[in-house]
């Protein structure tokens, strides 16, 4: 079953990841510079709706740190922060 929480929470990561990193030429979105290997580790998530979720965990934990610049290890914790709160996500159809 989905949340209002959880559905909320994809409404608001669709709005905060409004740029594609994946884009050529794209360097900056939100105020936040993205490293080369910053973007090239958020390019091998999944396209859709993963991505986006992770795009926003990535520059939410940027902005908590103070950051002006993604850097891949903010990237790889973003990424790791986005995959926990998806597997606290139960799927639905079962017993």
């Amino acid at each position: 079953t989905i949340t209002r929480e959880f559905a909320i929470r994809i409404i608001e990561a669709r709005e905060f990841a409004s740029t594609a990193l994946t884009e050529p030429g794209a360097t900056e979105v939100n105020g936040l510079e993205w490293s080369e290997d910053a973007k090239q580790l958020l390019g091998r998530v999944p396209e859709g709706l993963i991505r986006t979720m992770a795009q926003s965990k990535i520059e939410e934990h940027a902005f908590k740190q103070g950051a002006k610049t993604i850097t891949s290890r903010i990237a790889q914790e973003g990424i790791t922060q986005a995959q926990e709160a998806a597997q606290k996500v139960k799927p639905s159809g079962g017993a």
